[in-house]
């Protein structure tokens, strides 16, 4: 249950400007807890073929102009947190997402197919450590910080 076309109707949800209108939020010098997994998976899917062929450069590239874009021209003081490895406890929505990749891949979607991995999560990491970004790694996904 959803309600439709709902994110076209809100203050940055229109189709060529959801990453740049973060600045009109003016939360300009405030901390702001940020969760990248849909983020993340979002630059994975925009460079769909380098990343199902393990080459996580270009998404990576894309996830530091956006943090560049949020701590600098926004002015945002963040707080990064990210999932950490599958919580055995979600089973059925692990077993859900192996099923829907195993259909992408009959239908040659190629962004049915992306999952952040623990190894894209970790070099996320590795970016905003060096961008000197706080950021926080859950040990299983979805766990309280």
């Amino acid at each position: 249950m959803g309600i439709n076309d709902l994110l076209p109707h809100l203050p940055g949800g229109g189709r060529h400007e959801y990453c740049h209108s973060f600045y009109h939020l003016e939360m300009k010098g405030h901390v702001v807890p940020f969760d990248a997994t849909s983020t993340l998976w979002q630059f994975a899917a925009k460079h769909a073929w380098d990343y199902l062929c393990g080459n996580h450069t270009p998404a990576l590239i894309e996830w530091a102009h956006f943090l560049n874009y949020l701590r600098s021209i926004c002015c945002w003081d963040l707080r990064v947190y990210m999932d950490g490895m599958e919580n055995v406890e979600k089973r059925p929505e692990i077993e859900r997402r192996n099923a829907a990749v195993a259909e992408a891949e009959v239908h040659n979607s190629l962004t049915g197919q992306i999952r952040n991995t623990p190894d894209y999560i970790a070099k996320a990491v590795n970016v905003c450590k060096f961008l000197r970004i706080e950021v926080y790694v859950s040990a299983h996904e979805a766990d309280p910080q």
